[in-house]
């Protein structure tokens, strides 16, 4: 069996039993934290309230039952005004092409003692937010994959049973895993300041180093479509530092699945 093979059986195993394994936020090795801006997060960032971000694992990532690993909240307390401003205006011109929809839905967990299940009102289209290392290129890297090649090992050192730990792949398809594993060791990882010693579950905030990262504001499309974008034309992103707001668009020359390149608007 090669090493492909090997790897895809290997993360099959990890992705198959869910209430055996951990729900994961950002593992060190990461090329991203990742949040989604909801409007009470929105209204707090537009008024300087906003010092820590949490980390959302996308709803179609199935929840499990033996706890929790990675870092959970991402302080950035740090950011320059005049990042933050850079951030807000991103996220402003998102929000003017994809106005915020409610919709509601029936709480997933039912109504007590056989009750019809209440309903509640969410946001169905939420600005997607990833935090990378400046250096990370995306015309020749895909949004969503975190290529951490590492993370067992990091798992291990922490104590967790590598039968039970569970890695979250925000793709799971085994093109997108393999890709990401094998493009790993040329992806600078997000760098956090951790608290020593570090722990399975960080639960305190974590800091950037503010002069070394990113942001990327995408649109609340399916995250696949991110990584792979031949489908997704019509969308733009932002990429986000201290001095400028750029626009990504998608190049279909370079790539049968599509990429992202800067704008030259």
């Amino acid at each position: 069996m090669n090493s492909k093979r090997l790897l895809i059986v290997f993360v099959a195993v990890l992705l198959a039993s869910d209430g055996w394994a951990n729900n994961t936020y950002f593992t060190p090795g990461d090329a991203f934290f990742y949040c989604e801006i909801e409007q009470a997060e929105w209204k707090r960032l537009k008024s300087g309230q906003l010092k820590v971000l949490k980390y959302d694992r996308p709803e179609y990532l199935p929840f499990a039952f033996c706890g929790y690993s990675g870092c959970e909240f991402l302080d950035i307390s740090g950011l320059p005004a005049s990042f933050r401003e850079n951030v807000i205006t991103a996220i402003e011109m998102m929000k003017e092409k994809h106005p915020t929809e409610w919709i509601t839905q029936e709480d997933p967990n039912g109504g007590f003692f056989g009750a019809p299940p209440p309903k509640t009102k969410v946001e169905a289209n939420k600005i997607r937010v990833f935090i990378y290392e400046r250096s990370f290129d995306f015309s020749k890297h895909r949004i969503g994959l975190k290529y951490n090649e590492d993370w067992p090992r990091w798992a291990k050192d922490r104590g967790y049973e590598m039968n039970h730990f569970k890695y979250d792949f925000f793709i799971s398809d085994a093109q997108a895993i393999a890709e990401s594993w094998q493009f790993g060791v040329d992806v600078a990882p997000l760098e956090l300041k951790l608290p020593q010693p570090q722990r399975g579950y960080v639960e305190s905030p974590v800091a950037p180093n503010v002069a070394k990262i990113k942001f990327l504001i995408a649109p609340p499309i399916e995250i696949n479509s991110l990584a792979y974008p031949v489908e997704a034309t019509e969308h733009s992103c932002y990429v986000v530092t201290e001095e400028s707001v750029q626009r990504l668009t998608v190049d279909q020359t370079k790539s049968p699945r599509g990429c992202w390149q800067l704008s030259s608007e």
